[in-house]
């Protein structure tokens, strides 16, 4: 049996759609900040943001995860915000199953 939330019983897959709704892509492949990262054997692609500072340059490097129920588009203006304050180039990568990543899935095996 699954766990009980509020009265409810969930099953694995249940929970998390329940507590974490995934949101529809808030961006597309033609981003001008969108960036690929590849494994060695170039058989998997993850997307991510690239927000570079104003100023020629960086002080280093942020690696900023978006919060649940957005994706790295819903999320652009708060690490470029930041990004901007601290003088840093800003890396977000995108969670399996959000954003443009939907053939993947949001399970822990899918991470």
């Amino acid at each position: 049996m699954g766990q009980t939330l509020n009265g409810m019983v969930a099953d694995a897959v249940g929970v998390p759609d329940f507590v974490f709704p995934v949101p529809p892509p808030s961006y597309s492949e033609s981003h001008p900040n969108l960036v690929w990262f590849c494994n060695r054997s170039r058989t998997t692609r993850l997307a991510a943001m690239l927000v570079r500072p104003e100023t020629t340059t960086a002080r280093g490097c942020l690696i900023y995860l978006h919060a649940n129920a957005v994706d790295i588009g819903h999320a652009l203006s708060e690490y470029t915000f930041i990004g901007q304050h601290v003088n840093c180039t800003v890396v977000a990568p995108e969670f399996p199953g959000y954003g443009i990543l939907e053939e993947f899935s949001t399970t822990a095996d899918g991470m």
